[in-house]
């Protein structure tokens, strides 16, 4: 039984169509001193010119910002945006929830037994099956992977055989009819406490095996395409590295080869692949933290960390058609170090960008004080983009972002602010921490 908790009215909602960003983003920043307003003298001269030359935004779109308020957080998408699921806190438990434009909020519950807690990692393309984790009995205490319908509710998909009892979902196909995660087995470690990535249909459970082959070794299974057809992840490799693995029925677990492009083949994993099963992203070692990369059959680039902060970066998710990428960028500096990371944007054709200054960029006001610091998911479309910040009053909050496709002259108007936007960055945090010291 399902119950409803509140309705959509409740969301705090700002959305804007394209306008006058420029002038929008530079009043953010009235409030931070005289060397912020000589900063904004040299941005409003360079807005100018670019409206000289005639950049301006189209208006053929929307861009927007919701919040949840605190303690709610959507962590799923389904493909075009309209169905979103995650979790929310019912006294000191934290319960499921699916949520659509003309039902609101559907309290989904957790699973029967061990600690009232679940945690919806995945939904299907229309949103009519969420799988995810909580506790149970059958678990002992441990996590337990679910599967929920409107027909069946949340139930429990069980563990591969062998070892602890504990399983964790990642990802879901398109129909919901495939589930693929990670279980403690038998066959991935003598003691039977290392993960070993499966395969979850009506049918059962499959285990998908390791690089190294029973009784040693770990795999995660961590994406799944819309068919279903293809699983990516990691595994250990024979030298006790983790390595981006793929997995189908004809060839089973296979490394996948990334020494040509970013020259290590060891220390990576992949996070998600895209729909069509073409693009292919996860996060790879690097001096100073974890790096993302991007694959495809053709090519393999890294992506490009926010420019301005330090290096690193990690990936939360990937688009339908692999266009577009959103996760954590380190952004540690000496005047920001209570917020370490911002959810970055990457689009072919835009690049790296902070998805705060891409919203505001947009026409998205209402964003002066907020840090987005966590990304959790896009939709398919690519345009519908989950995460959570820290709101004006220092308290943490999940958000669902909107990001239109931009237009030509949109692209062209963001490069003009973008070229500004980070020289007041560090100045932005600086005001930011003497507003607020809570982090959450």
């Amino acid at each position: 039984m399902c119950r409803r908790i509140c309705r959509v009215d409740s969301f705090r909602h700002w959305h804007w169509k394209y306008g006058d960003s420029g002038g929008r983003y530079l009043a953010s920043f009235s409030d931070c001193g005289e060397s912020l307003m000589q900063a904004t003298r040299r941005v409003t001269a360079f807005a100018s010119l670019c409206m000289l030359f005639g950049i301006e935004s189209s208006g053929r779109a929307e861009a927007s910002f919701r919040t949840f308020g605190i303690d709610i957080t959507a962590s799923a998408v389904s493909a075009d945006g309209s169905v979103l699921a995650g979790t929310f806190k019912v006294g000191n438990a934290y319960h499921a929830f699916r949520w659509t434009q003309v039902d609101g909020f559907t309290d989904i519950g957790d699973l029967p037994g061990g600690l009232e807690d679940a945690l919806p990692t995945c939904i299907s393309a229309d949103g009519s099956v969420i799988a995810g984790n909580s506790y149970s009995t059958a678990s002992g205490g441990s996590e337990e992977g679910f599967r929920w319908t409107q027909a069946t509710g949340m139930v429990g998909i069980g563990d591969l055989p062998g070892g602890d009892f504990r399983s964790v979902v990642n990802g879901i196909s398109a129909d919901g009819s495939i589930i693929v995660g990670a279980s403690y087995s038998a066959a991935s470690s003598v003691s039977g406490q290392n993960y070993e990535a499966f395969r979850w249909t009506e049918a059962g459970i499959l285990a998908l095996g390791t690089l190294t082959g029973a009784p040693s070794g770990a795999s995660s299974a961590s994406g799944i395409s819309g068919d279903g057809s293809i699983v990516v992840g990691s595994s250990e490799n024979a030298n006790g590295e983790y390595q981006t693995v793929t997995w189908t029925s004809e060839a089973g677990i296979q490394p996948l080869d990334l020494s040509t492009w970013t020259g290590q083949n060891q220390g990576n994993g992949a996070k998600a692949i895209s729909s069509d099963g073409r693009v292919i992203v996860g996060t790879i070692g690097a001096n100073f933290g974890p790096a993302t990369y991007r694959w495809t059959q053709d090519d393999a680039i890294r992506i490009p960390d926010l420019p301005g902060g330090n290096e690193g970066n990690d990936v939360a998710d990937v688009s339908g058609d692999g266009s577009v990428i959103v996760g954590d960028a380190n952004w540690l500096t000496a005047s920001n170090n209570d917020f370490p990371t911002e959810v970055y944007y990457w689009r072919e054709g835009v690049g790296t960008v902070s998805l705060r200054d891409y919203l505001i960029a947009n026409g998205v006001t209402g964003l002066d004080d907020w840090v987005l610091f966590g990304a959790n998911a896009v939709s398919t479309d690519g345009h519908t983009i989950l995460g959570y910040g820290i709101n004006p009053d220092g308290h943490g909050e999940g958000f669902v972002a909107t990001v239109p496709e931009p237009g030509t002259t949109v692209l062209a108007t963001m490069a003009c602010l973008f070229t500004v936007v980070f020289v007041m960055h560090k100045h932005r945090y600086t005001c930011l921490r003497s507003r607020s010291q809570r982090f959450c």
